[in-house]
């Protein structure tokens, strides 16, 4: 916000800019997931098949080792319908997750509206010899901050992405 403020957009106009920006990553991140779903929901008759030969394998080996059949709950365990079951209730977290975040996003717009103004306003209600800096020593400190967490977090996404793709996972 403040970089388009100092480039003389106004500040309205900023705002809309930032909050659309936001939006249109929300709507990216949206997008991503709703494909991502598309193909779990395609693959699920070939996971189906995948688990049956896994628990055909699994009772095949404990027969050769002189085991008994393992019991009806563990085989049922791992049935699509349960892998399904924990799918939906992934699925509804999600959403949850998205309808907060949009949440969040307008008190961005709010907290935007303001934060141009917040030195004037503690200027004001402290007087014209009011100390800033600590305050200015705050925020930077918070935006570099803010930078190097969201570096590490990427960096750390993409390598447990390319570990998962090393591994053949599916929808890594």
């Amino acid at each position: 916000l403040n970089w388009l403020i100092r480039r003389k957009v106004p500040r309205g106009i900023a705002v809309v800019i930032v909050f659309l920006a936001v939006m249109v990553g929300f709507l990216g991140v949206g997008l991503l997931l709703a494909n991502a779903v598309s193909g779990f929901v395609e693959a699920v008759p070939s996971y189906k098949d995948k688990l049956d030969g896994i628990s055909e394998a699994l009772v095949r080996l404990l027969a050769r080792l002189g085991l008994k059949r393992p019991p009806k709950e563990f085989l049922d365990g791992i049935e699509p319908s349960s892998v399904l079951d924990m799918f939906t209730v992934a699925m509804g977290s999600l959403v949850s997750v998205l309808s907060q975040s949009l949440v969040v996003a307008f008190y961005l717009v709010f907290l935007l509206l303001e934060a141009s103004r917040f030195r004037q306003k503690l200027v004001a209600a402290m007087g014209p010899k009011a100390d800033t800096s600590a305050m200015d020593r705050i925020v930077t400190d918070a935006q570099n901050y803010v930078g190097i967490k969201t570096g590490i977090n990427f960096l750390w996404g993409m390598l447990v992405w390319i570990v998962a793709l090393f591994f053949g996972l599916s929808f890594a």
